[in-house]
């Protein structure tokens, strides 16, 4: 296996496994709201905050695994 093969291995695992985590998120802020009957205003809200940490993070773990240098990553996150 070549280093471009397991880079795309590594990508499409890290892809899978945050859509499991969006899924899984998805059916416990659905639990939540039943629950606790929250505004649907809230509602979006939240949900829109938490698939943008999930963007992010995802974009970041990607940009890792493909070989960008740290310190400028650190400095373009900040």
């Amino acid at each position: 296996m070549t280093v471009g093969e397991f880079k795309i291995l590594e990508s499409i695992i890290v892809i899978a496994f945050f859509s499991l985590i969006k899924f899984i998120s998805k059916v416990a802020i659905r639990k939540a709201t039943q629950k606790f009957s929250y505004q649907e205003s809230r509602i979006t809200i939240i949900k829109k905050i938490f698939n943008l940490i999930v963007f992010l993070s995802i974009i970041s773990i990607l940009l890792i695994i493909w070989g960008v240098d740290q310190s400028k990553f650190i400095l373009f996150l900040s």
